[in-house]
């Protein structure tokens, strides 16, 4: 029957047009969940990465300062020694000195 080929055919066609769009719509929707996965992982990497880098940052300073403040105080303290090693030099002299007069 002719016209029962013709539906038949019409079906089949709507059918594939129907298969179609939904694979497409599907390839979409999966390119689209990948596009945003990868975009969050990429955003993820970065956060990491920078978040690395300002610790990087912080612990160098940081670094920097206690050596600074570890230099000041060893200066202070040989400075210190320094001072003590004069001021009993000058004190054996001046008794010296005192003893010969």
């Amino acid at each position: 029957n002719k016209a029962e080929e013709d539906t038949e055919d019409i079906v089949k066609e709507d059918a594939k047009e129907d298969a179609k769009e939904n694979a497409e719509e599907d390839v979409k929707e999966d390119t689209k969940e990948d596009i945003k996965e990868d975009t969050k992982e990429d955003a993820k990497e970065d956060a990491n990465k920078n978040a690395k880098e300002d610790a990087n940052k912080d612990a160098n300073k940081d670094a920097k300062e206690e050596a600074k403040g570890d230099i000041k105080e060893d200066i202070k303290e040989d400075a210190k020694e320094e001072a003590k090693k004069d001021a009993k030099e000058d004190a054996k002299e001046n008794i010296k000195k005192d003893a010969k007069d």
